[in-house]
């Protein structure tokens, strides 16, 4: 499992979560100042799974507002969670809505799961040719 952040915010967010301790749980830190774009911008999202090796239909998108977060993974072909705390959005948004972050890790199971079945990028690339 690879973790990373994709923030709106400066790239002084990488010591924000140093100075929490939280960095070290991430593999990758992405900002809209280090990159030059904000979410819903796909080209964010494109930079952190760059940056994490992985490819966009294995990867799952956590955020907490469904404009930016969620319809910005989407355009990124990512799979997207919605973080709502209050309980105040409709389910039928198209993604699992988490009430907290304790339900991403069975989400992230499930989808585990799914990946497993899909062929590798290496796999496409020998069957066209």
């Amino acid at each position: 499992l690879r973790l990373g952040v994709v923030s709106n915010g400066p790239v002084t967010v990488r010591d924000l979560l140093y100075h929490a301790g939280l960095l070290s749980f991430f593999d990758v830190v992405v900002t809209s100042q280090g990159v030059g774009v904000e979410k819903p911008d796909p080209r964010i999202f494109d930079a952190a799974l760059d940056a994490l090796g992985v490819q966009a239909n294995r990867a799952l998108f956590v955020g907490d507002l469904y404009e930016v977060d969620v319809l910005g993974g989407r355009s990124a072909g990512m799979r997207t969670a919605l973080i709502d705390r209050a309980g105040v959005t409709q389910p039928a948004i198209g993604c699992p809505v988490l009430r907290s972050l304790d339900e991403v890790i069975p989400l992230t199971r499930e989808l585990s799961a799914i990946n497993s079945q899909l062929p590798d990028e290496d796999d496409e690339l020998r069957a066209d040719g």
